[in-house]
């Protein structure tokens, strides 16, 4: 039982931790909003305040998918005590997916993707650099969906 409370502590640090990503993207998605969706026309114009809001934004939005998958996620499975050892990520999201945490497993497998992408590959092109910012931004409300759901269960 002890044990319980210290992983609900945990999970509940990593939320607060979510939580306050989920601020700074809603505020830079407000702040970006009379310029979005994203075209390349759109990239090539626009000003280094912007810039650097896209470039904050998608910052966030790698933190919050990181600490979502390897942390929340993860904390949400243990403190089910679902068997999950020796699975795989994608095994873990189709668990998640049953146990109604997550609406699709292929899409979070698609968030992390997504991450990656930024993580490791830049790109010159102003068009795929519109069309990752636009999923980026149709990311978010899959994040706040997920957070409200895991929320209300430990709550």
């Amino acid at each position: 039982m002890n044990r319980k409370k210290t992983d609900l502590r945990v999970m509940q640090e990593h939320i607060q931790t979510v939580e306050k990503h989920l601020d700074q993207i809603h505020f830079l998605l407000d702040e970006l909003q009379s310029i979005s969706p994203f075209t390349a026309k759109i990239m090539e114009d626009m000003t280094r305040y912007q810039k650097v809001n896209c470039d904050a934004l998608i910052f966030r939005f790698s933190l919050t998918q990181d600490t979502m998958a390897t942390k929340v996620l993860s904390d949400y499975l243990e403190l089910t005590e679902e068997q999950t050892q020796g699975m795989s990520f994608i095994d873990k999201l189709h668990l998640l997916e049953r146990l109604e945490m997550i609406d699709d497993a292929d899409q979070w497998r698609d968030l992390r993707e997504l991450r990656n992408h930024y993580s490791h590959v830049y790109t010159t092109s102003l068009k795929d650099q519109a069309d990752y910012l636009n999923k980026v931004c149709k990311a978010i409300p899959i994040f706040d969906k997920c957070l409200e759901r895991i929320k209300k269960r430990i709550s």
